[in-house]
């Protein structure tokens, strides 16, 4: 037999977003409600110092990309000299060892280099997909420290209705069953879902099972997230 339902649609994917390393913020790029694209810039802290130890370490890398480029010349220089019986074998090993240095000194450049980016990089948020912003935490000129959340994102590609409903032996058998969707505002258009998820446990509070159903047909051109519907 048939049952109706009411509940609201939310995202079956969300995140919450926040900086890898603390610091101040400088800008808060998104509203609330804003629709982003993964890869869009959503915040930034103040990247002052990132951007100061950027160019000592990519100083520092120029430096040890010249002075490789010299060493490696007087290896080949040492080993032609050898070759040719000018040279000597104690000069080629000084030379390759003098290499083997000043290879160790490029690697670690290079890689302080690459942190010294990334440290930048991590100075602002970028949405990690295409998104609805659901909540802004913070605000320009706070002091946030890793992982606080600042922006709250919700995925517009995969929509959920979730009801609380009475629990009731028709949702003994409830998974797979397919509902039909009827929007409270007439902005919402009729759907089809499928029942996906029933919770095991009856909330002590309010006497109500979670009933989740995957929305198959959600449009994306309607904003649907929070809208009230009957199932």
């Amino acid at each position: 037999y048939d049952t109706t339902l009411a509940g609201s649609v939310e995202a079956q994917n969300s995140v919450d977003l926040g900086f890898r390393q603390g610091g101040r913020i400088a800008q808060v790029l998104v509203n609330e409600g804003d629709r982003v694209t993964r890869g869009q810039a959503l915040a930034r802290t103040d990247p002052t110092q990132q951007e100061q130890a950027l160019r000592v370490a990519q100083a520092a890398l120029d430096s040890a990309m010249a002075s490789y480029r010299q060493v490696s010349l007087a290896h080949e220089r040492a080993q032609a000299m050898l070759q040719h019986g000018v040279g000597t074998r104690a000069a080629l090993d000084n030379a390759a060892q003098a290499l083997s240095s000043a290879e160790g000194a490029l690697t670690r450049a290079r890689t302080a280099q690459s942190q010294a980016q990334r440290a930048l990089d991590d100075t602002v948020i970028r949405a990690p997909l295409d998104a609805l912003v659901t909540a802004r935490t913070a605000e320009p000129g706070q002091i946030v420290v890793a992982a606080q959340p600042v922006i709250s994102l919700a995925a517009t590609d995969a929509l959920e209705a979730v009801f609380e409903t009475p629990d009731m032996p028709l949702l003994d058998n409830a998974i797979g069953v397919p509902v039909s969707i009827t929007g409270m505002d007439a902005t919402v258009p009729d759907m089809l879902a499928i029942i996906d998820e029933v919770s095991p446990l009856v909330d002590p509070q309010t006497g109500a099972v979670t009933v989740r159903a995957h929305i198959e047909d959600a449009p994306q051109d309607v904003a649907l997230l929070g809208a009230a519907i009957r199932a």
